[in-house]
């Protein structure tokens, strides 16, 4: 939902109540203002623009950044501005949300569509009211068509800032309710989070990040004794099958340092972890985030990720890492944010290396400040807290979900509910792939420390999208022991990479994550192996799931060979599809890296259909797959084409399975020069 402003944009979103199919037009335009507060350090709060769209606030007891105040305290010669209704209509409510010092208006005009104004609203004797109100004029239905409207205030009598978050008009006389964004469903569950005392502590403990398998909790604690220099350190613990915690330690340098350490995402597979900070040689920090890799002698050095244009004002910033590596989120603030910190995505361009950041968009940013974005395994749904939309208290967290492929385009963010909300602090929400536990730090009524670290029961209505956690081990075909080795995971039905996963050196243990809606492959790399690969369609994935497939390398040698798992083609052709680019283009690599090996492509099928039509399409096809890999400048002399039709079949032809397993390609080393 975007609107054309003439002087700023922002767009709240808020469960309000449609009357007789009747809806409020909040105003979209700003046409004049008396004056407007001009924040220096957060350029974009307080202005005028911030009155337009739909309420930010339900209430509030201090001044908000998404509301227009006026640029002085009690100006005696008082204050007015004008806004306009994209939509002229007929009027009998007329709704004002006076968010701050509220009691200051003492007329209110509406502008018919030949700009003649019209009084509704006076009040000789303006005074300070309640924190807090909806003001609502009612009126018998104008006998014009409203497209604009003049408040005055006399700001003098009420002392302070005076603020005003919305303006709204409706052609009914019903009863108009503001509500919180609340999930109709989760609004009726009773939540209950539960304290977790195994590792809160006296100090603040902050920053969950839960392990996309849900056996390991990271956090940091603030001032705690035991951390190398009282600031902010890195601990760990286990989470056992029955979700007991235990094993609570204090991580080692290289990621705790003299300085602030914070953890802030960590890859399915436990090999990679996202740390705040960059970590200069002379022992000093900088802003911006680090990337460290687990090595056979524990985590290396986090390596500073080089972002394009990377600016950062705030002396804040949060980030997350998406569980396929490729999607950099963070809160920092920049000329293009609204107010103070938004959150902004950046996509990997190469090792260590990441494209400028973009702004999320109004759809999800305010004129507060956004902080804690935490992006679900499905890549689609985000939670992240906020003040700038109504809540609870100090900071809630919401949802919301990405529409189609855009970045810059969300769903309403919905408020988590009163029992993950409350009037103080909420945020650092995480949780892992399968969503049934969230984990967050709260400032609560209670509490064991300053801030603790909570978690509870999702409801499936704030759950993300379903994933499957695929997971198993990389080992040598021939000599059985473990790998570590890189893996990646790609898209079959567009061909673009979705992410990277590293094979534990130590036991060759891989866990990749892999959103529902698509069908994907998967190959294992190694130098001086022959590439594996394998697939799994999740078009119709309805439910979380784990899937155990391990990955068996054969090391390059005479006679070694591979079924070509994702080569695919036409039905009863030899063309092939796209979705085969991505295992041949990894082949090539390796026929690129070992000039000395000349290679069979073989061409297989089941038998149906005659012998003699099998033995050409198999052929065909094995000369397919060769003319791509000539393509790419392989030398003739190193691969050779055959067709075997159904005279080798893997096994029986006595299924459908097993009809599509004799079907295949297989790539074989013939020969090696010395």
């Amino acid at each position: 939902m975007k609107r054309t402003l003439l002087v700023t944009s922002l767009i709240a979103f808020l469960s309000i109540n449609n009357l007789f199919g009747q809806s409020v037009q909040w105003a979209d335009t700003v046409l004049g203002f008396s004056s407007e507060f001009v924040y220096d350090k957060y350029p974009g709060q307080y202005l005028a623009g911030q009155i337009l769209g739909k309420p930010n606030m339900v209430s509030a007891l201090k001044a908000n950044p998404s509301a227009w105040a006026p640029a002085k305290e009690n100006n005696p010669n008082g204050e007015w501005i004008r806004v306009g209704f994209s939509q002229p209509q007929y009027v009998q409510q007329v709704f004002i949300n006076e968010i701050f010092n509220p009691g200051a208006i003492t007329a209110v005009f509406l502008e018919d569509v030949d700009g003649n104004s019209h009084q509704v609203y006076a009040n000789s004797t303006p005074g300070r009211i309640e924190e807090w109100r909806l003001l609502t004029i009612k009126m018998e239905r104008s006998s014009y068509l409203v497209a604009g409207l003049k408040i005055e205030l006399s700001t003098s009598v009420v002392t302070g800032f005076n603020q005003i978050d919305a303006i709204g008009i409706i052609d009914s006389p019903e009863p108009f309710l503001l509500s919180i964004n609340v999930d109709p469903i989760t609004s009726k569950l009773v939540i209950e989070p539960e304290r977790l005392d195994a590792i809160n502590s006296l100090t603040d403990d902050l920053c969950p990040v839960v392990s996309p398998d849900g056996k390991t909790l990271y956090f940091t604690r603030q001032d705690h004794p035991d951390n190398i220099n009282n600031k902010q350190d890195i601990w760990q613990a286990d989470i056992g099958e029955n979700n007991e915690i235990s094993n609570v330690q204090h991580m080692d340098a290289p990621l705790n340092t003299a300085e602030n350490n914070t953890l802030c995402s960590i890859s399915p597979d436990g090999q990679r972890a996202l740390v705040l900070n960059v970590f200069n040689d002379d022992g000093s920090v900088s802003r911006g985030v680090s990337m460290s890799k687990k090595t056979a002698s524990g985590w290396g050095k986090p390596i500073g990720q080089k972002i394009d244009n990377f600016v950062n004002v705030s002396n804040y910033g949060e980030y997350c890492l998406s569980n396929s590596g490729n999607i950099l989120l963070m809160t920092v603030q920049r000329k293009e944010s609204i107010g103070n910190k938004d959150i902004f995505v950046s996509f990997k361009k190469g090792e260590n290396e990441w494209t400028e950041p973009v702004s999320l968009g109004p759809d999800v940013n305010t004129a507060n400040s956004e902080l804690a974005p935490f992006l679900a395994a499905d890549n689609r749904t985000l939670y992240y807290s906020t003040a700038g939309w109504p809540g609870y208290g100090n900071s809630d967290i919401f949802v919301t979900r990405r529409i189609g492929d855009s970045w810059t385009e969300w769903t309403e963010p919905q408020n988590l509910g009163p029992y993950l909300n409350t009037p103080n602090f909420d945020s650092y929400y995480t949780l892992s792939a399968n969503g049934e536990y969230i984990y967050f730090s709260s400032i609560r009524e209670g509490g064991k420390g300053k801030t603790d670290i909570y978690r509870a029961k999702l409801p499936n209505s704030l759950k993300p999208n379903p994933v499957v956690l695929v997971y198993g081990e990389v080992t040598n075909k021939k000599t059985g022991e473990p790998l570590g080795t890189n893996i990646i995971y790609y898209s079959l039905k567009t061909g673009n990479r979705v992410g990277e996963a590293i094979a534990d050196p130590q036991s060759g243990a891989y866990k990749i994550v892999l959103p529902a809606g698509d069908s994907y492959g998967f190959s294992a790399l190694k130098e001086k192996f022959l590439p594996v690969s394998l697939s799994i369609d999740l078009s119709d994935l309805n439910e979380y799931s784990e899937v155990k497939k391990d990955l068996f390398l054969v090391p390059i040698e005479q006679g070694a060979s591979i079924v070509m798992n994702n080569i695919y083609f036409d039905l009863d052709k030899s063309t092939l599809k796209k979705e085969s680019y991505n295992e041949l283009d990894q082949l090539i690599q390796i026929i690129k890296q070992n000039t000395d090996i000349t290679i069979e492509i073989a061409g297989h099928t089941d038998d149906t259909g005659s012998d003699d039509y099998n033995l050409k399409l198999s052929g065909d096809r094995a000369n397919a797959v060769v003319n791509y890999l000539k393509s790419s400048n392989i030398s003739a002399n190193q691969l050779k084409a055959v067709g075997y039709g159904e005279t080798k079949p893997m096994v029986d032809n006595n299924s459908d399975a097993n009809r599509e397993k004799n079907r295949r390609v297989e790539f074989k080393v013939l020969s090696i020069q010395n």
